[in-house]
């Protein structure tokens, strides 16, 4: 890879920006980031404690902070920057290997860098979520080239960090099942031997941590059933189902989710198994909302999957020459949409909450209005019938 031709492109001039705008966000109110409903679990298990709690399982990432030579809020810090930018490379690494080009692939990465599921983190460094998603793309990665056997360890390993890399298994699995010349019986144990290295984990892990307390004081399957009801009264009682959607999907994705629908249909022919797993991964987003409290950040765990289809979009827009302003314009939409989707609702009174809520859907409507502007053109340049691209480019800097 030609580091200086990514310094090359204007767009990434506006990521130093972007960042300027997070801590001066961050200094400016740091009142709205710093909710501490996980930060003492993960201290106590880096500082060694014992502790008992719904997340007590998740032990990779305190023991990387444990070893550090630091105290672990300081830890934590490092694990999770470095994990972030480490994250946004081999987010780029798979644009590249579903066939976008180098350029769209660096617009979409720092797309990326302005969104919720990974920005979100930057203001609150003492989870372990940016590991899990650095995993997290790693593994579907190897799925994408193919090479399971890597995927499989990264999977398992992954399951330390956080039990949503489960969620790669049936992408993992169906991938094994894939026509290469086997029997099919030998097909289906190599496919389930991928497989076992994770459930295993997972399944010793939930053996071992105690029962969880407070809360989540799950022992029985009659308590998932009341964890179920008190997540939905919590979600959509309190503020009403449509409200509670609305606001969990503007706050993860913003406008990219318009980008991402309208990117389905710019796909090349290579992406196509891509696409289908990026779908896959969307619907798991929207699943785990079932099970889980916080639905901007489970909807943010598809972010693999949305930014394919927005690479899609990106791409199919450089293709065409749509006017550059577009992209512009798209870019600094979401640089805009990235302090909005961060601020927490319940510190910031009810004024400002209006305010906030009022900022982010015009944000959402001229992002979306950007994107279909920008699809109508693509259109418009495009021979009827045929995809917006449909000649491979490869990767040639792995």
């Amino acid at each position: 890879m030609n580091i200086k031709k990514v310094f090359e492109l204007p767009v990434l001039r506006l990521a130093p920006v972007w960042f300027l705008v997070l801590v001066l966000v961050f200094a400016m109110w740091p009142e709205s980031f710093t909710a501490k409903d996980q930060v003492d679990v993960y201290l106590d298990m880096a500082a060694g404690k014992k502790v008992t709690t719904p997340f007590a399982y998740r032990v990779l990432v305190p023991g990387i902070v444990g070893l550090l030579p630091l105290p672990p809020m300081q830890g934590y810090f490092v694990v999770t920057f470095l994990a972030t930018f480490g994250t946004l490379g081999f987010l780029y690494r798979l644009f590249r290997e579903v066939g976008i080009s180098h350029g769209s692939s660096v617009i979409t990465v720092v797309l990326a860098g302005f969104s919720y599921p990974l920005a979100f983190y930057l203001g609150r460094w003492w989870r372990i979520d940016p590991m899990a998603n650095l995993l997290f793309v790693i593994a579907f990665l190897l799925i994408v080239r193919k090479k399971l056997y890597l995927a499989s360890v990264i999977i398992a390993v992954g399951v330390l960090a956080k039990e949503t890399m489960m969620i790669l298994v049936p992408i993992l699995f169906v991938s094994a099942l894939r026509p290469n010349g086997e029997k099919i019986l030998n097909k289906w144990l190599r496919a389930g031997l991928f497989c076992i290295p994770s459930v295993l984990i997972l399944l010793s892990l939930r053996m071992a941590i105690p029962p969880s307390e407070g809360i989540f004081n799950i022992q029985g399957p009659m308590d998932y059933l009341e964890l179920l009801q008190m997540i939905w009264t919590y979600n959509v009682d309190n503020l009403g189902f449509l409200a509670r959607i609305s606001r969990e999907l503007l706050r993860s994705f913003g406008f990219f989710w318009s980008m991402a629908l309208l990117g389905i249909s710019m796909r090349n022919s290579a992406g196509k198994e891509a696409t289908l797993y990026s779908l896959y991964l969307i619907a798991a987003g929207f699943a785990l909302c079932l099970i889980a409290s916080d639905w901007s950040r489970m909807l943010g765990t598809a972010f693999p999957g949305v930014f394919i289809l927005v690479s899609c979009f990106v791409e199919g827009m450089k293709r065409s020459h749509a006017p550059k302003w577009m992209l512009w314009a798209i870019v600094i939409l979401g640089m805009v949409q990235s302090p909005l989707s961060l601020m927490e609702y319940r510190a910031i009174g009810e004024t400002g909450r209006v305010a906030l809520a009022a900022s982010t859907v015009v944000v959402f409507l001229f992002g979306t209005a950007c994107s279909v502007w920008g699809y109508i053109w693509v259109q418009s340049h495009t021979e009827k019938g045929n995809l917006i691209f449909d000649k491979v480019d490869h990767v040639q800097d792995r």
